[in-house]
């Protein structure tokens, strides 16, 4: 789903950065994106989650370190 979803986001804005945001199911699949995003070198400049339950993400948001580390990498 979240490839799909990328596929056609960037079919419109080929480059970042940029700003997602997913709420509840739809915030998995945000972050999924995100992810996908971030391993191709893309920036992504907002990712917000509403009312949406990532274990991954809870931890990552948790450790100011590994949260910098992802958004400026």
């Amino acid at each position: 789903m979240a490839a799909l979803y990328l596929k056609e986001i960037q079919a419109i804005q080929p480059e970042g950065p940029y700003f997602l945001c997913g709420y509840s199911f739809g915030g998995m699949v945000a972050f999924e994106i995100a992810q996908q995003l971030n391993s191709k070198g893309h920036r992504i400049a907002l990712l917000a989650l509403l009312d949406s339950v990532n274990t991954y993400a809870l931890k990552l948001f948790s450790d100011p370190v590994k949260l910098n580390k992802y958004f400026h990498s």
